[in-house]
């Protein structure tokens, strides 16, 4: 009986080589943990300065508006009360990070007939973008006495500009907010409070997100020890880290806490917070507001690039291994022999020559039992390739089929344009283009009596085959019920009925249904669960049309739709579209979004509906670098008449 190869080298080198290998991977792995134990305080304590002096220069902004309007106000005692809500109103447009502002007069001071003066603008949880509508108040009369309220009456004590907050601001729509007061004087006499106001909310978008760091802890702590920013947004404003302490019975938690909080940058070893692991947490103070920035990393995190490092050191130990045992047994002709053959039959395979049978007889060690795995990894490489041939042979059958499905699913939707030469009260285009080789949009539009037109446009859950075929038998739903002569809340009913029996998949349909009278301009119209349509007028201004009037189709057959009447004025478009506009995402999974889409309607207000189709799918294709990611269907009626 033969000994192979690979013990009589291991009992005579591997073993005394490999006991020595082992203890420099011992000493190796308590070097690499200590290395990346500093290296990830170094990142985190980078990280945490950054984000809390970002958060602190962001905050002093904010405070240096309220500063300059002190020095303002007092300086032009003439304001009348118009002016300063302008002055407000001024600040707040030019500063995104401000939510609100006021100033706030001592009484009697400014209009001997009105006790408490204090002008206040806010934006309100809607508000957004340069064009947004501003709300005001006059916060004495409408909302509270703000002469015992911190904001007022700690200044005028102090006489200094102070951080107030967090706290709940009722006047201001009840959002939890921190605002920042700085005194008014005149000739050393004490004016008011010129305040501004941080929506803490938007704190969560000033820290870094969950998905640019992994599974890193981010958190923002009051003086006193609560979450203002946290990845839970149920701690936020809840949770205090110190009763998090106490109900755990964490002192060492609470002197971790006290230590976060005293004013310095540092680091520290947390047990079992907030992970269900040990933590390493690094924090840094935001100076203006006397909060703290913490950042944490379980210790597994540390530990991954140990690893990953002593894997990659193991590997080259042993690959030297492996060269050294190599180079031992080159000098044996009876070794090489053999390998040399199988080299010469390696080659061959290499230029692709599958065919050959293999006439060498190798030795029963390890060398004829790899050239035995090879002459089999001939075999199956042959065979796949075979497979791979067929398998290739019947996906261009398949991409055949799905060619003749989609010329079919498109001889389903309107091709003829203009649809109705003879009709002049209007004009009509649409156009439909799969994300795939079919879609599961359509639209569809036919004459109900004389002089009403139906006008329909669907989206069916998901893409592809299933919804295609969901898409032809709605189409054809539809179409039945003009026939029935049913409104357009029984026609969603009858179809949502039928569509609902045997829906083992759970596939259901938004669409919108609407009769267009064509000399009155009047729409009756149901809406299920599709998105609102938009109306454009010649002068540019674009409006949405109507509401959802019932849930989608095919998901209960139980609920009853309702019905909408609105009236098209003459010269005004009526655009309709599925979910595939605003919900185009370019390369970077950056969506469309209705606001873009809005833009675009009020550029192209004036143009025909053939021009409104063409450019919707134009500017999609061009923003998603022609690779649809959802089907894009639309429909433009603009009324002449």
């Amino acid at each position: 009986m033969s000994v192979s190869i690979r013990w009589k080298l291991i009992l005579s080198i591997a073993i005394p080589l490999l006991g020595i290998y082992l203890a420099v991977l011992k000493i190796g792995y308590h070097e690499l943990k200590r290395a990346a134990t500093k290296q990830m305080e170094r990142y985190l304590a980078e990280v945490a300065a950054h984000y809390a002096e970002g958060i602190n220069g962001n905050m002093n902004v904010v405070a240096q508006t309220a500063r300059s309007m002190a020095a303002f106000v007092p300086e032009h005692p003439g304001l009348s009360q118009e002016e300063l809500f302008a002055i407000l109103e001024a600040n707040v447009r030019q500063n995104p990070l401000m939510y609100g502002a006021s100033l706030a007069f001592e009484p009697f001071s400014i209009d001997p007939a009105q006790k408490l003066l204090a002008p206040a603008v806010w934006r309100g949880r809607e508000a957004m973008g340069p064009d947004m509508t501003l709300r005001r108040m006059n916060v004495g009369l409408e909302a509270y006495d703000y002469l015992q309220r911190p904001w007022y009456k700690d200044v005028k004590a102090g006489g200094e500009a102070v951080w107030i907050g967090p706290y709940d601001d009722e006047g201001a729509g009840g959002v939890i907010m921190a605002t920042h007061s700085v005194p008014m004087t005149r000739k050393g006499l004490f004016l008011g409070v010129a305040a501004v106001e941080v929506h803490l909310e938007e704190l969560q978008t000033w820290t870094p997100k969950a998905r640019e760091f992994g599974d890193l802890f981010f958190a923002i702590l009051t003086r006193d020890g609560r979450f203002i920013s946290h990845p839970n947004p149920d701690f936020i404003m809840k949770k205090n880290i110190f009763k998090i302490a106490e109900e755990e019975n964490r002192p060492e938690l609470a002197e971790f806490a006290r230590q976060m909080l005293s004013g310095d940058k540092g680091a520290a070893r947390v047990r079992q917070y907030p992970y269900q692991e040990d933590s390493l947490f690094l924090y840094a103070p935001i100076a203006s507001t006397g909060w703290v920035f913490t950042a944490a990393v379980p210790e597994s995190r540390v530990m991954s690039p140990v690893w990953k490092r002593l894997t990659q050191f193991s590997a080259v130990m042993f690959l030297s291994l492996g060269v050294i045992l190599t180079i031992l047994v080159i000098g044996s002709s009876e070794i090489t022999r053999p390998i040399r053959k199988l080299s010469l039959e390696f080659r061959r395979v290499a230029a692709g020559d599958l065919e050959f049978s293999s006439h060498e007889k190798y030795p029963s060690d390890e060398i004829g039992q790899l050239a035995d795995n090879f002459h089999r990894m001939v075999f199956s490489l042959r065979s796949y390739v075979k497979a791979l041939t067929q398998e290739t042979a019947m996906r261009e059958a398949v991409e055949s089929e799905l060619r003749v499905a989609r010329e079919i699913q498109a001889s389903l939707l309107p091709r003829k344009y203009p649809p109705f030469p003879g009709r002049t009260e209007f004009d009509l285009h649409a156009v439909n283009a799969p994300a795939r080789h079919v879609a599961g949009d359509f639209c569809d539009f036919f004459f109900v009596s004389e002089e009403e037109l139906a006008l329909v446009i669907a989206d069916v859950a998901g893409k592809g085959v299933p919804a295609a075929m969901l898409m032809a038998i709605a189409r054809t739903l539809v179409r039945d019920t003009g026939e029935d002569r049913l409104s357009p809340a029984e026609a969603l009913g009858k179809v949502d009925r039928i569509l609902s029996r045997d829906n083992d998949q759970g596939l259901f349909v938004s669409m919108f249904l609407a009769y267009y009278h064509v000399r009155s301009g009047e729409i009756r119209y149901a809406n299920a669960g599709h998105p609102r349509p938009y109306v454009l007028s010649p002068q540019g201004a674009v409006r949405a049309f109507g509401e959802a009037t019932g849930t989608v189709l095919g998901a209960s057959a139980d609920k009853p739709y309702g019905e909408g009447l609105e009236k098209l004025g003459t010269g005004e478009t009526l655009v309709l579209y599925t979910d595939g506009v605003p919900e185009g995402r370019s390369d970077q999974d950056e969506f469309w979004g209705y606001a873009r889409f809005e833009d675009f309607l009020k550029e192209n207000a004036g143009s025909s509906p053939q021009a409104i189709c063409g450019r919707i799918l134009f500017r999609l294709e061009e923003f998603q670098s022609g690779n649809l990611r959802d089907d894009v269907t639309a429909l433009a009626l603009r009324r002449n008449v």
